[in-house]
């Protein structure tokens, strides 16, 4: 599938966006001179406008016993994108195959604003009643185990794990902080 320039650039910037918004969630702040990861501080150092973004998404709030906290209220639709492109990417690498439009739900959430429930659904993930095709890399994972925990494919142990469920949806996890999950099914 080609990219257009144009939907290429947004995504760059998108993909930015969330890396650094992890950055600023995981350090306490968006303050470039103050954050443990340099590059992303160089970043926000040379794109004044992403650091105003960051500001706008960082919310202090007083709580009624008086402490300070942090919520952060980031621009979802920045998330989206990025998380999208590499569900549609797992998709195909994993199965050989696209899914097909646009997905008919999109969720994306901190995993801690899962009630427990949900956040147990989202961590149980299933093949479904068939197996994959074989000679797939979902097929070869099945018997071999590979890089697979409780269904998890873990890219990096506590930065980036993914799944396919029931070969209709893709659940992504970035740095165990944030959930993904894009369902193609009906």
């Amino acid at each position: 599938m080609d990219t257009c320039g144009e939907c290429n650039n947004r995504l760059s910037r998108d993909e930015e966006y969330l890396k650094v918004l992890l950055a600023c969630i995981f350090g306490d702040t968006c303050e470039p001179d103050k954050l443990s990861d340099e590059k992303v501080g160089r970043a926000l150092s040379r794109n004044g406008s992403l650091l105003a973004e960051m500001r706008k998404a960082r919310k202090t709030y007083r709580t009624m016993g008086g402490e300070n906290r942090v919520l952060w209220q980031p621009d979802v639709a920045r998330l989206v994108s990025p998380l999208l492109k590499n569900a549609r990417g797992h998709f195909a690498y994993e199965l050989a195959e696209h899914p097909e439009g646009d997905p008919s739900a999109i969720g994306v959430s901190p995993l801690q604003n899962l009630d427990q429930e949900t956040r147990e659904a989202f961590e149980t993930v299933s093949i479904g009643a068939g197996w994959p095709e074989v000679g797939s890399r979902m097929m070869d994972r099945l018997v071999s185990g590979r890089d697979l925990s409780s269904g998890w494919i873990v890219v990096q142990p506590s930065v980036y794990r993914y799944a396919i469920h029931e070969y209709q949806a893709v659940r992504i996890v970035v740095r165990e902080y944030l959930a993904f999950e894009a369902f193609w099914g009906r």
